[in-house]
């Protein structure tokens, strides 16, 4: 067992390059390694980083830490000549509904080897960021859930935070299918432009982002350090 610490945190813009990042990881370093002593626990502690912003990956080179994985950001900023791919025979679409939530929990878990809850779920489909319009689940032949697509619209500003399929129905062109059908509707909800996040490994969906002329604006480094209860 150990304790997992995540790291969300900037300096304002104006007070950047004077050490405060610095002095900042000094104090939080010093206070981890204090409690895992008295834990008698180790702790794992990782510092998320944007490109885009000076200094944050500095401190995760200055400061030891291993670079764990990489998040491209990616950006859709035409969406006037957007791309049609006509909906697969047998294939349906549908706005997910609470009963829906523990196969989308499941779709998703199978996709990212996460451990997303059925209960977690159906907080988010009562939030204020579901819309119905903007939420597909996608159902084969024979009405079995076998993918999903998640967006939201903030303003003129879209996100899709999540897309997935089962396994078994990967590299069938519905990811294709589903990303298309997000966009259309994103656009005619008022969509400027749209944002997303890829691993930088995974070059199948980085492959299928660009066919929708998706460019690159930043990364996210994920930096990690261990602290022993030494």
């Amino acid at each position: 067992m150990h304790i997992a610490v995540d790291c969300f945190g900037t300096v304002d813009v104006d007070w950047r390059r004077r050490g405060i990042g610095t002095a900042i990881f000094n104090f939080i370093f010093t206070r981890l390694k204090g409690i895992g002593r008295e834990d008698a626990k180790p702790i794992r502690f990782k510092h998320r980083a944007l490109t885009c912003i000076p200094g944050e990956t500095t401190i995760g080179v200055n400061f030891g830490m291993q670079e764990e994985s990489t998040l491209e950001i990616l950006c859709l900023k035409n969406m006037v000549n957007l791309k049609i791919f006509s909906q697969l025979l047998g294939f349906q679409f549908h706005p997910p509904t609470l009963e829906d939530a523990n196969a989308w929990a499941d779709i998703y878990n199978e996709a990212f080897c996460s451990n997303k809850s059925q209960e977690s779920v159906v907080h988010e489909f009562q939030g204020t960021n579901f819309s119905p319009n903007l939420y597909i689940l996608c159902t084969n032949e024979i009405g079995n859930p076998i993918g999903l697509i998640s967006s939201i619209l903030r303003g003129t500003h879209a996100r899709i935070p999540t897309i997935a399929l089962r396994r078994e129905w990967q590299k069938r062109g519905i990811g294709k299918v589903l990303l298309s059908e997000i966009l259309h509707r994103l656009k005619h909800s008022g969509a400027d432009d749209v944002r997303l996040t890829v691993d930088s490994k995974n070059h199948a969906a980085k492959s299928l982002y660009n066919k929708f002329g998706f460019q690159q604006e930043y990364n996210r480094i994920n930096y990690v350090a261990t602290f022993l209860p030494l």
